[in-house]
């Protein structure tokens, strides 16, 4: 299951890319974790995405670290 979903996301990034499209970084994060980057409390944010993705430390933290470089 781990691999369809690295796929479907390359073919994404993929025709995002081809089509001069983007999506915007915000999408699908909840408010309270961006409140959490803006205040620039990092772990509380990473810990909040966690809970609410089921994301892995490793991909909260580029996440995070993608909206810290926004603001």
């Amino acid at each position: 299951m781990k691999y369809k979903h690295k796929l479907l996301e390359r073919k994404i990034d993929f025709l995002l890319e081809r089509s001069g499209l983007s999506v915007d970084k915000h999408f699908g994060v909840p408010v309270q974790v961006l409140d959490a980057v803006k205040s620039g409390n990092k772990l509380k944010a990473m810990r909040l995405y966690r809970e609410e993705t089921g994301a892995s430390l490793v991909d909260a933290r580029k996440v995070i670290e993608e909206l810290r470089a926004d603001t």
